[in-house]
């Protein structure tokens, strides 16, 4: 919802750019951007994501996004994040966040007059201190025609171990997919994502992957079936491979509920 050409995931919803199976993910990527709403302003701008929701719909209808979500971060101030909501914008293509809101999308939404006030309120209730490129690298998910339209989103933050990106990737794509797409099939997950940092570039960021956890409930998150490993590997004891802290960290992880929607 900015006019700069900064390049600026749902389930996560971006189920809505995978095949069903998930095992071949198409193109996708995720802008998330990050913003800070001080307590008193909340309102306004929970507001303000109303307003702008129109601009994505024509986004939407142009083919220029794939679905946009908007997200509370729950435990923003339980773990002191210098954010508090996030929106998530998906695209099929990296060529399109290059003019994500061409001029268009805004005089078929709104007039000249009305878009200066939402402009002017939308800079009063928040601040956009950070936005992230994300490109999908795995996933596993269930049938579109059965998500969750309020789920509980947990976002895991990684950086690999120095020196075990390839390992770490392979832990992620070989071994989690599976798991993951097992516990999806006992109902205990909607969807998992696995997604890599395409931007801002650099160390600087102390984390170069995510994934996004969907559950149909709080409850499930910590469900791992005893019989799970061995049905997903019957004939390979993976615990042999080490274990996950061995390939990587978990820098943060945060909480998402979601507010609203764009898709198709």
């Amino acid at each position: 919802m900015k006019t700069h050409a900064l390049i600026c995931l749902s389930s996560l919803a971006l189920g809505l750019a995978l095949s069903s199976r998930a095992q071949a993910p198409a193109t996708v990527y995720a802008v998330v951007d990050y913003m800070k709403v001080p307590k008193d302003k909340a309102a306004d701008y929970v507001e303000v994501e109303g307003l702008w929701k129109k601009i994505h719909e024509k986004r939407l209808e142009k083919g220029i996004i794939e679905a946009w979500y908007f997200y509370q971060v729950e435990n923003a101030q339980r773990d002191s994040r210098d954010y508090q909501y996030v929106t998530v914008t998906v695209f099929d293509s990296f060529a399109k966040l290059e003019n994500p809101f061409p001029a268009e999308v805004f005089s078929s939404a709104y007039s000249p007059e009305d878009l200066q006030k939402h402009m002017k309120k939308t800079g009063e209730s928040r601040d956009l201190i950070r936005s992230e490129v994300w490109h999908l690298e795995s996933a596993a998910m269930k049938a579109p025609d059965s998500s969750n339209d309020r789920p509980y989103i947990t976002v895991d933050y990684m950086q690999p171990t120095p020196g075990k990106n390839a390992q770490y990737q392979e832990l992620e794509t070989k071994i989690f997919q599976k798991l993951q797409q097992e516990r999806i099939n006992r109902k205990i997950m909607d969807g998992w994502f696995f997604l890599s940092r395409t931007f801002p570039g650099g160390s600087e960021v102390p984390y170069e992957y995510i994934t996004v956890n969907v559950y149909p409930g709080a409850d499930k998150v910590s469900t791992w079936p005893d019989d799970l490993l061995k049905s997903v590997f019957p004939d390979e004891d993976i615990t042999k491979r080490g274990a996950p802290d061995d390939y990587r960290k978990v820098v943060k992880e945060d909480v998402w509920k979601r507010l609203d929607q764009v898709k198709k």
